[in-house]
């Protein structure tokens, strides 16, 4: 038997943004990066630029400056980089670490606030870079480098400041719109002298017309765009998983680049969107956000917390929170902070107390894991990049052998996509009580602009057991089959 919801929802809103004109978003050229050979455990470089005009970015008396990089270790790196900036006699700076995993292209950079009331000379801009290993560093593939002045042309009719700021570590570098397109545009000292490294794709945004980078050997390591398809991948359309290539540096690719040759396209499995990140915040979700209404928002958080509960419930589980401060007289969310040593697990950022950490689930809650002691102590940033993802497709190898050993999940759960089997056992277990009881819940059942809420949770939990642990089970027929009866808490 077909599910389908009742009635399709009408189309609320347009986006009401334009793409430039310039780049369709599904082309891309293939540039070679530049490799540098590091025979020690730290090295550093200092980027400079001078004489900058720097103008304010919105109303309120305040410009940026940002530092952006992407970088391809061959051992996980720490990175620490200092931006500094000099007006009249006046020198300020900002710092920023992060933690590069190793064979995989990795973004980074800084952000400098700079409070001016109207357009400023700024004599010097420069960031120190420094890269650090526990062993030698060895091969750095480098791409990208740019330091300068955001414009405010591209924000001023788009973006306010509280937009701006949300999230926006997130968005470094490409929230800077400069040009990545190639190994460097700014001077250093001392001057990098390069040889070939890895080839690196850059994708078009159909919005800024930017060509930006993408891993496409690693495409679940979203860098400039958002992938376009996860859940119902292999991705199958043309626009967003193959990609026009209108320019290559190489005559023949190595063979991991050449499997992926179309043609003359690029074909990916999961794709990416046709905006780049930047782009997507500003001209697509900041005009759709506001317009997104509150029956969108309890839907999705409505989901959330009803697959939370059913786990819960089939696992015979308290709330993890209300448990843990009877049993152990202390918060919960404080624990995990203190046992991940107070910072943020993915880059070590320090995270001041319990209210700066996002707690992560660790294993999706989408795939029936609870909450509980195998949490992950993560930054607001790290933990929108994670987002749904499985460890495996955001952690290191070495980085999954540590949080195994400091969440006490083995490393074989961690280490693959999988759902909780022993609640998919407990639900067929209880089908009935699920479709009799639980669906039944007045909340579920309330309809808001055609959607019954229950039809929305069966369709999310059924996606999950089809895709991960049986693509042939059929949740209604089980319950048909145990009750001689057709359930009545969703929409067949």
């Amino acid at each position: 038997m077909m599910f389908r919801t009742p009635v399709r929802r009408l189309t609320r809103q347009r986006s009401g943004f334009n793409v430039a004109g310039n780049t369709p978003g599904s082309e891309c050229k293939i540039r070679k990066s530049g490799r540098l050979t590091i025979n020690d455990k730290e090295f550093s470089v200092t980027f400079i630029k001078k004489d900058q005009v720097i103008g304010p970015l919105f109303e309120n008396e305040k410009g940026l400056i940002c530092f952006g990089i992407y970088i391809k270790p061959r051992v996980n790196v720490e990175v620490a980089m200092t931006l500094k900036y000099c007006i009249e006699k006046t020198l300020e700076c900002e710092t920023r670490t992060q933690t590069l995993v190793q064979n995989q292209w990795n973004k980074t950079g800084a952000l400098a606030e700079v409070k001016i009331i109207k357009s400023t000379k700024i004599s010097f801009i420069e960031c120190k870079l420094i890269i650090k290993s526990d062993s030698k560093i060895g091969d750095l593939d480098i791409f990208g480098i740019n330091l300068g002045i955001i414009d405010n042309k591209y924000f001023v009719e788009n973006a306010v400041d509280d937009i701006f700021f949300e999230k926006i570590n997130i968005y470094i570098p490409e929230i800077s719109y400069h040009q990545y397109d190639q190994i460097q545009h700014v001077e250093s000292d001392p001057s990098l002298k390069f040889t070939s490294g890895d080839p690196i794709i850059i994708k078009s945004c159909n919005r800024c017309s930017r060509f930006l980078p993408i891993d496409v050997l690693n495409e679940r390591n979203t860098l400039s765009y958002s992938n376009h398809c996860v859940k119902k991948a292999p991705c199958t359309h043309n626009a967003f998983s193959r990609y026009v290539i209108k320019e290559t540096d190489y005559e023949s690719l190595p063979q991991a680049f050449s499997q992926l040759l179309e043609d003359d396209r690029i074909k990916l499995y999961h794709g990416y969107q046709l905006e780049c990140k930047s782009c997507k915040k500003f001209f697509v979700n900041a005009p759709l956000n506001p317009l997104r209404n509150s029956t969108q928002h309890r839907e999705d958080s409505l989901r959330r917390r009803a697959i939370e509960v059913l786990v819960d419930t089939l696992l015979d589980r308290e709330w993890i929170y209300h448990k843990f401060r009877l049993e152990q007289q202390r918060e919960f969310d404080k624990h995990i902070w203190e046992k991940f040593g107070k910072k943020c697990f993915k880059c070590n950022l320090i995270l001041k107390d319990e209210h700066e950490m996002d707690l992560d689930h660790t294993m999706p809650l989408a795939s029936f894991w609870p909450l509980d002691e195998g949490a992950t102590c993560l930054c607001k940033k790290c933990n929108s990049l994670k987002s749904d993802k499985f460890p495996i497709e955001f952690y290191s190898t070495e980085e999954l052998k540590k949080l195994s050993s400091m969440s006490a999940l083995p490393l074989e759960v961690l280490s693959k996509k999988s759902v909780n089997v022993k609640v998919i056992k407990k639900l067929i277990e209880r089908i009935d009580w699920f479709f009799d009881d639980f669906l039944s819940n007045k909340d579920y059942q309330k309809i808001r602009e055609g959607k019954r809420a229950s039809d929305l949770i069966f369709k999310a939990i059924l996606k999950q057991i089809r895709t991960f642990y049986d693509p042939n089970i059929d949740l209604v027929e089980l319950y048909k089959k145990k009750t001689g009866k057709i359930p009545r808490t969703i929409t067949l």
